[in-house]
C-alpha cells in the first residue's frame, strides 16, 4: 500500500507514535516488540554488532511502514465497512423504495383494474341504457303507429258510418219517395175510378175537372140541342097552326122558359133570379 501525504496529514500522530519508548502508538508497540526480539538474538550472539545496526534500521523502516499501513488499512476498513453499511442501508432503502414502487405499482394496477372494471360496468350500463332507450323508442313508435292505425280506423269507421247513415238516409228518402209515389199512384188510380182524394190543382185533378166540364158541356149541349129541336118543332107547329099554345103540357110557357134560361146561366157561372113582369 502506498502512503499518500493527505492520508498521513489527516491521521492523528498519537495513533502512530507518542514519541516515547513507552508510548501506546502502533509504531511504539511494534518497535518494543522488535527491539525485544533483536536484543534476544543479539544476546545469543546470533546477530553481531555491525549486523545489529543494519537489522535494527531495516526493522525500524519495516515497522514504520507496517504501522502506517496498519493504521491506514484500519481506517480504510472502517471507512469501507461504513461505506458497505451505507451501501447496505442504501440498498435497503432502494429495496424499500422498490418495494414501495412495486406496492405503488400494484396499487396503481389495482386502481387501473378497478377503473377498468368500473369503465366496463359503466359501458355495460350505457349499453343497457341504450338498449332500454331503443326498446322504449320502439315501444313508443309501435304505440304511435298503433294510435295512427286506430285513428285511421276510427276515421274509416266514421266515414263508413257516415256513408251508411247517408245511404240509410238516401234509402229512407228513396223509400219515402217510392212510398209517396206508390201512394200517389194509388190515389191516381183510385181517382181514375173513384174521383176522390185528388187535389184539384194536380194534373189528374185538372184532367178530372176537364173531363167533368167536358161531360157537363156535352150534357148541356145535348140539352140545348134537344130543347132547340123541340122548340123549333113547336115554332113550326105554331106557324102552321095558331091553335098550338104554350102550356104546362109542352113546358113552353114563360115561366118554364125562364127557369130553363136561369139553369143555363147558372151553368156558365151567372146567377139570375126571375122577377114578375111590371
Amino acid at each position: 500500500m502506498t502512503t499518500t501525504p493527505s492520508a498521513l496529514t489527516n491521521m492523528p500522530v498519537d495513533r502512530l507514535t507518542e514519541a516515547k519508548l513507552s508510548g501506546t502508538g502502533v509504531f511504539d508497540v511494534l518497535m518494543r516488540a522488535t527491539k525485544a526480539h533483536l536484543e534476544e538474538e543479539f544476546g545469543k550472539n546470533r546477530i553481531k554488532g555491525q549486523e545489529y545496526s543494519q537489522v535494527y534500521l531495516g526493522s525500524l523502516t519495516a515497522v514504520l511502514e507496517q504501522s502506517l499501513r496498519f493504521l491506514l488499512d484500519k481506517d480504510k476498513t472502517h471507512f469501507e465497512v461504513a461505506l458497505i453499511e451505507a451501501q447496505v442501508r442504501l440498498a435497503d432503502a432502494q429495496v424499500l423504495l422498490v418495494e414501495k414502487q412495486i406496492e405503488r405499482e400494484d396499487q396503481e394496477a389495482a386502481l387501473r383494474a378497478a377503473q377498468t372494471a368500473k369503465l366496463i360496468r359503466e359501458t355495460e350500463l350505457i349499453d343497457k341504457q341504450e338498449l332500454l332507450m331503443d326498446s322504449q323508442i320502439e315501444v313508443s313508435t309501435q304505440t304511435i303507429a298503433k294510435g295512427v292505425i286506430e285513428i285511421t280506423n276510427l276515421g274509416i269507421q266514421s266515414s263508413l258510418l257516415n256513408a251508411q247513415v247517408n245511404l240509410t238516409t238516401a234509402q229512407k228518402t228513396s223509400t219515402d219517395a217510392q212510398s209517396a209515389l206508390v201512394i200517389q199512384k194509388t190515389l191516381t188510380e183510385k181517382a181514375q175510378i173513384q174521383g176522390t182524394g185528388v187535389d184539384e190543382n194536380s194534373v189528374v185533378g185538372k184532367q178530372k175537372n176537364l173531363y167533368t166540364a167536358q161531360t157537363n158541356g156535352f150534357l148541356r149541349d145535348s140539352e140545348q140541342k134537344v130543347a132547340k129541336l123541340l122548340t123549333d118543332s113547336w115554332v113550326v107547329r105554331r106557324t102552321t097552326d095558331e091553335g098550338t099554345l104554350a102550356g104546362n103540357q109542352n113546358l113552353l110557357k114563360d115561366e118554364t122558359i125562364g127557369l130553363a134560361i136561369q139553369k143555363m146561366m147558372a151553368g156558365v157561372g151567372v146567377t139570375v133570379t126571375p122577377s114578375p113582369d111590371v
